[in-house]
């Protein structure tokens, strides 16, 4: 019990250390659309990012060799997507980098303990989230010194999603509190955006937050939940139920969290704001619910999945990027990253209370329901 509280420790230390940091765009004051804050030309604020961007994909499309799961593989790969923001932000870089030890650190101590293995993908995987978001802290700290005019963000004014997001509050008679030209958030503010009352107020959130808490409810048995039981179980520890529910509640709010900032900032914060920037909505969205799904498609013949699997989590990973693009165009990074948050933490924790009644011997047992979800957990492992 003491590793899975000194864990927990961890994982609030290393947020708190990246939401205490000041990164340099943080720092300015949010910039209007088009303006720019110094004359960087625009090759010199994407290769950065570029290279970090490389370095996830290649993580990706690294499964499909043998050392594509090996730890040097893993933290080379990761090394080398995280050196561009040194070049940009020597601090925001070095804590990213120790946030990064702190997870593989975290990582070996569970892997060594029965009762806390189940745990251990969940910290080896902030490794490649770190990663993720060192792409778009570097893409976000260079843009706002380029040269006025060449970024932008015009392109979303007409996007299916702010428009419709502009209806459903002129519907309700309610202000639009949603704004989705382009901004550069800080970790702290992504980290802590599900709990900003303004993204409560599209409709989409409630929906995410009944449908992630009442399905697994009524696709798992209850013979093994919380509540049938009188038990809890974190792992392989048996804890009161009084403790271990606010306890497991923080632990998924902060995977969570990591997880939809780290691949809301790259995907949707990079990625698609490129591609929507240069080709438009449309074309963005098509890109983007292509690519997402695509590479994870290597880490899925790794783990032996059937083509119908395949198949079918290539789908749903398509729609559900389709998803977040949209609420990406109605409110910005900060919106698509408390979405994503919300719909991981909602499955993750209601299904956790629906098997808690027994022990938790492998990170499938959180992740089952959600194959999409599970893979880049337990590729590693």
């Amino acid at each position: 019990m003491k590793r899975i509280a000194s864990t927990l420790a961890l994982f609030a230390f290393l947020s708190a250390a990246a939401t205490g940091a000041q990164p340099v765009a943080a720092g300015l004051q949010p910039l209007a659309s088009g303006d720019g804050g110094g004359g960087l030309s625009e090759i010199e604020v994407l290769v950065p990012p570029a290279i970090s961007a490389g370095a996830v994909a290649a993580l990706f499309l690294g499964s499909f060799f043998e050392f594509g799961s090996e730890t040097w593989f893993t933290l080379g790969t990761c090394a080398v997507g995280q050196v561009p923001l040194f070049f940009v932000d020597p601090l925001e870089g070095l804590l990213v980098a120790g946030a990064s030890g702190g997870f593989y650190a975290a990582s070996n101590s569970l892997q060594d303990t029965p009762e806390g293995e189940a745990f251990a993908p969940f910290a080896y995987t902030g490794i490649m989230q770190m990663t993720m978001y060192s792409t778009y802290a570097a893409y976000r700290d260079l843009r706002v010194r380029a040269e006025r005019g060449i970024f932008d963000d015009g392109w979303r004014k007409g996007t299916p999603g702010r428009v419709a997001m502009a209806g459903f509050a002129e519907m309700v008679q309610q202000p639009d509190r949603l704004d989705g030209s382009w901004k550069p958030y800080s970790f702290a503010e992504l980290f802590f955006s599900p709990l900003d009352g303004d993204n409560w107020t599209d409709p989409l959130f409630w929906e995410i937050a009944v449908v992630g808490t009442v399905r697994p409810l009524v696709t798992n048995s209850w013979d093994s939940s919380v509540f049938t039981t009188g038990r809890a179980y974190v792992g392989g520890w048996e804890v009161h139920p009084l403790l271990a529910i606010p306890v497991m509640a923080a632990v998924f709010y902060l995977e969570s969290s990591l997880v939809g900032v780290a691949e809301e900032s790259h995907f949707r914060g990079f990625l698609y704001e490129e591609a929507g920037r240069n080709y438009g909505g449309w074309y963005a969205k098509l890109f983007d619910c292509l690519y997402f799904p695509a590479v994870h498609v290597p880490q899925e013949i790794g783990m032996e999945y059937d083509t119908g699997t395949i198949a079918l989590d290539f789908i749903q990973r398509s729609a559900s990027t389709f998803i977040l693009d949209l609420v990406y165009d109605a409110g910005g990074l900060k919106h698509s990253v408390a979405a994503h948050t919300l719909i991981d933490f909602t499955l993750l924790f209601s299904t956790w209370l629906m098997r808690a009644g027994e022990p938790q011997t492998s990170i499938e047992d959180f992740l089952t329901l959600v194959p999409p979800l599970s893979v880049g957990y337990v590729y590693a492992y």
